[in-house]
């Protein structure tokens, strides 16, 4: 395992426990609707719900956010205002309460925790990862009824039959279309696009630019995360994190 994955507890250090504090606070405001609302105002998120918001779209991290936001927007072609990448269940629950259209994609929670472990660099801890798994999804459960679940595993098979949806049943201005490997590519420069002009030029931790040695070692680094995944010392937040997985599944697309 590298050097960089071999301890997970910062916060069990005084350096650790700071360095986490931001992270707290945020899983702390990321379920209370009005806090939420200020802090987003306050911070200027930029795909903060606002009121041209048409449609929310959200996850937990790391769950084909940019992904799914590419191909959304190549079908809508700018003409949606759509919130979305705040990881915030607060966000999707003030859109549902106006009534508004609430996509939620959803990874199955080893693979989406241990990518965010990955993501940061072990900065915050196997625990806390799996914390803000349980946190979002549970504060959503009141509102399932109300959300358009699609999985990640299914998320090209279904996005013709949910663009679909959001043609024929909100009467947004979509153009449905099918996801295939050719599409997929396209999909997936875009997302590299913007994610360099989001992150000062880098490309996407995933980016098909990647060499061979370097997708290679981020296989090996996310296999050996997902070992700390489901250590024993994890199962009770982990178990807690597959109910709700399987509870959200039974309601997807």
């Amino acid at each position: 395992m590298p050097d960089k994955f071999v301890k997970d507890k910062p916060d069990m250090t005084r350096q650790g426990f700071y360095i986490a504090i931001p992270r707290y606070f945020r899983l702390f405001v990321s379920t209370r609707a009005k806090l939420y609302a200020v802090y987003a105002r306050v911070r200027k998120l930029p795909f903060r719900l606002t009121k041209e918001t048409q449609v929310v779209v959200d996850s937990y991290p790391r769950s084909a956010n940019s992904f799914f936001e590419a191909a959304f927007t190549k079908a809508h072609e700018g003409r949606i205002e759509v919130a979305h990448h705040s990881h915030a269940a607060a966000q999707v629950l003030s859109g549902a309460a106006r009534g508004l259209p609430c996509i939620i994609l959803l990874r199955e929670p080893e693979a989406a925790i241990a990518s965010l472990y990955e993501m940061h660099g072990g900065q915050y801890p196997i625990w806390l990862c799996t914390q803000e798994y349980v946190t979002f999804y549970s504060a959503l459960v009141p509102a399932l009824d109300k959300l358009m679940i699609i999985t990640t595993e299914t998320l090209e098979t279904r996005f013709y039959r949910l663009m679909i949806t959001l043609r024929d049943r909100w009467d947004l201005p979509v153009k449905p279309y099918e996801i295939d490997a050719a599409m997929r590519s396209e999909l997936y420069k875009m997302v590299d696009k913007t994610g360099k002009a989001r992150n000062a030029g880098a490309s996407e931790r995933y980016s098909e630019r990647l060499n061979s040695e370097e997708k290679a070692q981020r296989r090996a680094d996310l296999h050996a995360i997902r070992r700390m995944v489901i250590d024993p010392d994890n199962a009770l937040s982990l178990g807690k994190a597959r109910e709700l997985y399987e509870r959200f599944k039974l309601n997807a697309l």
